[in-house]
C-alpha cells in the first residue's frame, strides 16, 4: 500500500519540480537585468566603505537598527572583488538553500514530498524579494532567510526524538532567530513567537490525530463513511504524537539562550557605542517625512479592498473544493482562478486605487495582491484557530505545523508593516513561510486530502497561480528606475556593475563617473554624490564624506544635514570630488504593460539652498559634466586645493546624452 501511495506521488512531484525549476532558470537569467543608482546602490556602499576602512560607529552617527550592514561588509571583506551581480548570485543561492532545508523540515512532519517545489517556485524566481525591488543581499532579504531557515531549525527540533540533537536544532534555530532581531532591530519582537507558542500548547493542550493516510487508490479511500470510520478508529487524540513531540519549557530556554547571549556578547563589545548610535538614529528617522513621531501606525484603508477582494477567493476556493466530482471540480477552481487574476490584472477593473500609485505609478499593485493574500490567510487561521479550541477540534500534523508557521509569520508581518514605510507590502518578507502554512491547512482539509495527489497538486496551482504569475511579472519588468528588461540594449563591462545590462545612458554615465574618479581622486580620497546616487561611491570606488550616502532631500530634515557636515568637517574627511545630480538618477514607468520610461523631475534646481550645496560652492570648483537628457545635468565638482593638481591635464572625459 505504501509503494502504491508513493508512486501516486512522483508524477505530481515531477511536474512540481518541473515548475520549479523553469521558475529558478529564468529567475538566474533576470539577475543580470537593471541597474540601480538609489537603494540598491545604498545597500552596497554603506557595506562596502566599512571594508574600504570607516568604521560603522565612529564614521557613522546613524544606522546601528539595520546591523545587516555587518553581515555585507563581511561579504566585502572576504571577496573584495565580488560585483553586484555576485552579490545577486549570491542571494540567489541562499534562497535556494533556504527553500531547501525548510522542504526538508516540512517533509520531516508531513512526509510529504510532492507540494514543496510547487509551492516555493515563486521564490525560485523572486528570491528572498518578492517584492520585486532590489535582487539583493540587504535588510529585507536577509530577515526573510533568516526566519525561513529559523523555522526550519525549530521544526526539525520538534520531530526530533534524541535529546542531544533536538537541543543542537533548537540553539541552531536560536541563533538565526537572534539574526533576525540584529539584521533590523524592529523586528526583535518576531523573537517572542517560539514563548507564544509554548504559551498556545500548554494553554490550550493541543491534541491530534496520528493515523496512517488511506491508498488514495483503495476502495475505502472513495467512500466518504470508511474514512470517517477510519479516523474513528484511529489512536485516541494525545498530545503533540510522533510527528511533532512535546515543546517543553527547557526546550523554549534552548532556542531563546543564543539570542540572549549574543545580544550580550555584542552589546559588550560595542557597549556605549551601540546604545548611542541606536538612540540617534531613532531620533533622526522619526523627523523624516516617511516616519513622523507618533504616527508609525499608519493605516491605508485602500489596502482593505485588497483584503477582503483576496479573502472572498479564498473562502470561495476552498468552499468549492468540496465538489466530490473530479472534471465539475477542476472547471469551477479555474473560473475562480481566472476571475481573480482578472481582478489582479486590472486592479478590479479600474475601481481600485494601485498601491503607491503617485511615486511608482502603481507599480506595486500586483505585488499588493500577493501581501493581500498573506494577510488574508492570517485573519481566517486566527479564525480557524478560535473555532477550533472552542470546538475542542482535534489537530493533525498538518495543521500543528501551520500554527508553528503562523505564529511566526504573522508576528514578523504585523511589526515589519508597522515600522516600514512599505506597509502592508512588509508582509511579503516573511511569505515563505506564510505560504508554506497556507499550504498546510489546504491540504488538512477533509475534502482535499480525499482526492488523489494529481487533484491536489491541481488544486494548489489554481490557488496560488494568479498571484505568484502576477507577481513574478511585475518582478521581471520592474528594473527599480532602470529599462524594461527588453530596452536593456547595453552592458557594463568593468568594475563593480560587471555584467549588468541596462540602457546605454546608464552605461555612459557609469563610465564618466568612472573616468572622472580615476582623473582626479585617489583611492583613500572621499567623495560625496547628491541627489539621492548613492551607487557612485561604488563605480568611484571612493568613500562617502558625509555620515549618509543615500541624501535625499525630500524626506531627510536639513538639520540631519548640517550635522553631517560638520561630522564630516570634524572627522576631516572633507571630499576631494563632488558629484550634484539635480534629480534622482531614476528612469520611472508610465504603466506596467507599457515599456516607456521617463526620467525622475528634478528634486533640487543647482545651486540650492542646502547645507551641502553651500559647501561645494564655498571650497569646490566645477571640473566637469555629464548631461543625461536637456535639462537634466550631472556636474562633477573638484575641491579647489587639488585644481593646482591638475591644471593641464588633457584627459578627456566622454560625455554622453
Amino acid at each position: 500500500m505504501k509503494d502504491k501511495i508513493k508512486s501516486g506521488r512522483l508524477l505530481p512531484f515531477f511536474i512540481s519540480c518541473g515548475i520549479f525549476v523553469a521558475s529558478a532558470i529564468f529567475g538566474w537569467f533576470k539577475l543580470r537585468y537593471g541597474f540601480n543608482f538609489t537603494d540598491e546602490g545604498w545597500h552596497m556602499t554603506e557595506a562596502w566603505r566599512l571594508a574600504a576602512g570607516d568604521d560603522f560607529f565612529r564614521d557613522h552617527f546613524t544606522g546601528a537598527i539595520k546591523c545587516v550592514t555587518l553581515i555585507n561588509f563581511l561579504i566585502f571583506k572576504f571577496y573584495p572583488d565580488i560585483t553586484l551581480l555576485g552579490f545577486r548570485e549570491l542571494q540567489f543561492y541562499l534562497t535556494i538553500v533556504s527553500l531547501l532545508f525548510f522542504s526538508f523540515a516540512l517533509y520531516k512532519v508531513s512526509k510529504e514530498f510532492w507540494f514543496q517545489p510547487i509551492v516555493f517556485s515563486l521564490f525560485a524566481f523572486t528570491g528572498l524579494e518578492p517584492m520585486g525591488a532590489i535582487s539583493n543581499l540587504n535588510y529585507y532579504t536577509y530577515p526573510h532567510m533568516f526566519i525561513t531557515l529559523y523555522l526550519a531549525f525549530f521544526i526539525l527540533g520538534l520531530q526530533q526524538q534524541s535529546v542531544l540533537l533536538k537541543r543542537i536544532l533548537y540553539v541552531t534555530a536560536g541563533i538565526f532567530l537572534w539574526l533576525i532581531s540584529f539584521s533590523l532591530l524592529h523586528l526583535s519582537l518576531v523573537v517572542i513567537s517560539a514563548a507564544i507558542l509554548f504559551i498556545v500548547v500548554k494553554k490550550f493542550q493541543l491534541k491530534f490525530l496520528d493515523f496512517t493516510p488511506l491508498d488514495p487508490e483503495s476502495p475505502a479511500f472513495q467512500s466518504g463513511d470508511e474514512w470517517e470510520m477510519k479516523l474513528k478508529q484511529s489512536r485516541k487524540p494525545r498530545s503533540l504524537g510522533r510527528g511533532l513531540t512535546g515543546f517543553t519549557l527547557t526546550d523554549l530556554c534552548f532556542v531563546l539562550l543564543p539570542v540572549v547571549l549574543l545580544w550580550i556578547i555584542f552589546i559588550s563589545i560595542y557597549g556605549q557605542a551601540y546604545i548611542q548610535n541606536v538612540i540617534s538614529s531613532i531620533h533622526w528617522i522619526l523627523n523624516t517625512s516617511l516616519y513622523p513621531a507618533g504616527s508609525l501606525i499608519n493605516i491605508d484603508w485602500n489596502t482593505f479592498k485588497y483584503v477582503i477582494i483576496t479573502m472572498v477567493f479564498i473562502v470561495a476556493f476552498l468552499g468549492s473544493a468540496k465538489i466530490t466530482r473530479i472534471i465539475p471540480l477542476i472547471i469551477v477552481l479555474l473560473i475562480l482562478a481566472v476571475m481573480m487574476f482578472m481582478a489582479i490584472d486590472t486592479d478590479l477593473f479600474g475601481l481600485i486605487k494601485p498601491y503607491y500609485h503617485g511615486y511608482y505609478n502603481g507599480w506595486y499593485s500586483r505585488p499588493m495582491w500577493f501581501a493581500a493574500l498573506l494577510t488574508s490567510a492570517y485573519f481566517l487561521f486566527v479564525c480557524c484557530f478560535v473555532f477550533k479550541i472552542v470546538k475542542k477540534k482535534p489537530w493533525n500534523n498538518f495543521e500543528l505545523l501551520a500554527l508553528v508557521l503562523f505564529i511566526s509569520s504573522i508576528i514578523m508581518a504585523v511589526d515589519s508593516s508597522i515600522f516600514s514605510a512599505l506597509g502592508f507590502l512588509a508582509a511579503l518578507h516573511s511569505s515563505i513561510p506564510a505560504v508554506a502554512a497556507m499550504t498546510c491547512v489546504i491540504l488538512s482539509m477533509e475534502t482535499i486530502k480525499k482526492k488523489i495527489y494529481l487533484v491536489q497538486l491541481a488544486i494548489l496551482i489554481l490557488f496560488f497561480f494568479p498571484f505568484y504569475y502576477t507577481t513574478a511579472w511585475s518582478d521581471w519588468k520592474f528594473t527599480l528606475f532602470d529599462v524594461a528588461p527588453e530596452q536593456a540594449s547595453a552592458e557594463i563591462e568593468t568594475g563593480f556593475g560587471k555584467g549588468i545590462k541596462t540602457n546605454q545612458v546608464y552605461k555612459n554615465l557609469y563610465e564618466w563617473i568612472s573616468a572622472t574618479s580615476q582623473a582626479y581622486s585617489g583611492k583613500d580620497d572621499y567623495i560625496i554624490s547628491y541627489v539621492s546616487s548613492p551607487m557612485v561611491h561604488m563605480i568611484a570606488r571612493r568613500r562617502p564624506a558625509l555620515d549618509e550616502s543615500f541624501l535625499f532631500f525630500m524626506i531627510i530634515p536639513q538639520d540631519y544635514f548640517s550635522a553631517s557636515v560638520e561630522f564630516m568637517k570634524n572627522r576631516g574627511r572633507d571630499p576631494k570630488l563632488v558629484y550634484v545630480f539635480e534629480a534622482m538618477p531614476a528612469l520611472q514607468p508610465v504603466t506596467l504593460k507599457e515599456s516607456m520610461r521617463l526620467w525622475q523631475g528634478k528634486e533640487i534646481s543647482f545651486p540650492s539652498d542646502d547645507p551641502i550645496t553651500k559647501y561645494v560652492l564655498a571650497n569646490m570648483t566645477l571640473t566637469d559634466s555629464f548631461t543625461i537628457q536637456d535639462g537634466l545635468t550631472v556636474r562633477c565638482f573638484l575641491d579647489n586645493a587639488s585644481l593646482a593638481s591638475v591644471t593641464g591635464n588633457k584627459l578627456k572625459i566622454k560625455s554622453a546624452n
